[in-house]
């Protein structure tokens, strides 16, 4: 019976759905956040601070939430109760039966789960003073960043400019040049946070009436919007580094986007090999000045190769994601009828395989700069420690144990 897989989908929907693609329709659905309160604990933290809540309301704040978690508790244990005599009847009922029931919890669990949140930031905002209420904007918009920037997907939709501000820590004259573009920034970033968590949010009941209904196209329409609007939280953190990075004098401007566009593409700024064994090159106490100097401009060469090839990476990355997650959505939508959508090819291999090619290359050059003495020293050089050829592998060896031994502080003698 064809239904039966749609079935068990749902009902095992709490469980995540394991599997890339699963995953993508149990998480367009809502399956797994409807599982868990959508405040934690460790964020009456966030409420007190940004509230500068006194004594009173603190404790006010913590009844509240330990009243809100109690409830979304139980109204977890009364869906899963309703699952459960499910499984133990659903042999016995027909097609259309079967699916009405089996969404039912679901769809008023999500009622639920919304109404509690949504009570929950009304009774604390209640207890709030006129001074509290006056910053309760912007405090709304930084839990929203908190509680919704990790949800994202795609390379940049997870980035909080805020921070990297605050881990620069700007004296308060340079902080104050970037404040006008920094509060549109947050401004911006909310509007598009909004319109992902309402997208989100509405899709619920569309994805469990598009899986119910077995009509896959309509599942894949409301995923393709909630990429479009993962795409347009990204863009604003691409477009915003740029414009505060502007702001700043030139030295802070570059250390700025740099951190930001580590954060936001970690998959093409983590330090390579060649980075490290550089930076490793630069702390030897036996370079004489004139190799620190010939050094050093070694690197300078290759972070200025490395850098282009990174911003490729970036474009690149950029259209291929949203690709990719679109080919992942449709290969689980259209596994039943038997139709395999065409994988669209990754057009980010060839470049970091370019960029690892490079990274040898200077690496090769590094190593003729140094002794062999300085370049086996450094850390993760051995893979790289040949000279014109491959050395005994019984002296391998017997530098491998030396290495071992003085590890442990054990001696030969």
């Amino acid at each position: 019976m064809r239904l039966r897989p749609l079935c068990l989908l749902a009902l095992t929907a709490a469980a995540a759905l394991t599997g890339a693609a699963p995953a993508q329709f149990g998480e367009a659905a809502g399956f797994g956040e409807m599982m868990s309160p959508y405040f934690l604990r460790r964020d009456l933290q966030i409420f007190q601070e940004g509230l500068e809540l006194d004594e009173g309301q603190a404790v006010i704040v913590e009844s509240l939430f330990w009243d809100y978690e109690d409830d979304h508790e139980s109204g977890k244990v009364r869906m899963l109760e309703r699952l459960s005599e499910m499984r133990e009847n659903i042999d016995q009922l027909d097609r259309d039966r079967i699916l009405q029931m089996v969404f039912q919890p679901f769809e008023q669990r999500s009622q639920e789960w919304d109404q509690m949140r949504e009570q929950f930031l009304s009774n604390v905002r209640a207890i709030l003073s006129s001074d509290q209420e006056q910053r309760w904007p912007d405090f709304r918009r930084d839990l929203r960043r908190r509680k919704e920037l990790p949800k994202g997907r795609f390379s940049g939709e997870n980035l909080n400019l805020f921070e990297i501000v605050r881990e620069m820590e700007l004296d308060p004259r340079t902080r104050r040049m970037i404040d006008e573009p920094l509060n549109t920034y947050g401004i911006t970033l909310d509007e598009a946070l909004v319109r992902r968590e309402r997208l989100l949010h509405d899709s619920r009941l569309a994805i469990m009436h598009s899986i119910r209904d077995e009509n896959p196209g309509q599942a894949l329409d409301i995923y393709e919007q909630q990429i479009t609007a993962r795409m347009a939280i990204r863009r604003v953190n691409d477009d915003y580094t740029e414009v505060i990075a502007a702001g700043l004098p030139e030295d802070l401007a570059a250390t700025f986007r740099e951190k930001a566009l580590a954060k936001a593409y970690p998959r093409v700024y983590r330090p390579t090999a060649a980075h490290r064994l550089f930076t490793e090159a630069l702390k030897l106490p036996d370079l004489t000045t004139e190799s620190r100097q010939a050094v050093m401009d070694l690197e300078r060469s290759f972070l200025g190769e490395v850098a282009g090839l990174n911003a490729r990476l970036v474009v690149l990355l950029r259209d291929y994601e949203p690709e990719e997650n679109r080919y992942r959505a449709q290969s689980f939508a259209t596994r039943a009828g038997g139709i395999k959508p065409e994988k669209p090819k990754d057009p980010t291999r060839a470049v970091f395989k370019e960029r690892d090619q490079l990274g040898r290359r200077y690496i090769e050059l590094l190593r003729d700069l140094l002794t062999p003495e300085q370049f086996d020293s450094l850390a993760g050089s051995q893979r790289f420690n040949r000279r014109g050829g491959a050395r005994d592998p019984l002296e391998q060896k017997r530098q491998f144990m030396e290495r071992q031994g003085n590890k442990f502080g054990v001696s030969d003698e």
